[in-house]
């Protein structure tokens, strides 16, 4: 059994325990088997920043995530973002207005986006190791 300290409390939470929170939040959103079985190391990351404390699946099955790397402007700073649990195709499309097919940054950046309530400028400052993790959590709204 893999064990990993949750950064903020202190507390162990198993990969395994982890995992499952994930699967909650595939169910909650209905994601096809298919899908899940191609998706396993996005599934086996979100893990691991849960496990970390920097991934947490609120009640109405939102993820926040804690910014290992705030983002700060001229008037606030960022330290977490919170992602909507749902996208309606027009809300996909919406955020893919200007973004070639071919740009894959331009369409997560859009979704991430779309799904935080962020602008795509503000998205693109994010660190990588941030952005990996908003990266994993949008790959379950990329249409198919």
């Amino acid at each position: 059994m893999s064990e990993n300290k949750n950064l903020e409390t202190g507390h162990v939470m198993t990969i395994e325990a982890s995992k499952e929170e994930v699967m909650k939040w595939l169910e909650f959103k209905k994601v096809r088997q298919s899908t899940i079985n191609n998706s396993e190391e996005a599934i086996d990351n979100l893990a691991g920043a849960i496990a970390e404390g920097l991934l947490v699946l609120n009640d109405g099955f939102e993820w926040e995530q804690k910014l290992l790397s705030p983002i700060k402007t001229e008037d606030s700073t960022t330290e977490t973002l919170v992602y909507k649990p749902r996208l309606a195709a027009w809300e996909i499309q919406e955020s893919m207005k200007g973004v070639k097919t071919s740009d894959v940054f331009g369409i997560m950046f859009g979704i991430v986006a779309k799904l935080t309530g962020k602008f795509p400028q503000m998205i693109k400052k994010l660190d990588t190791e941030d952005y990996g993790i908003c990266q994993n959590i949008a790959l379950f709204f990329v249409p198919k």
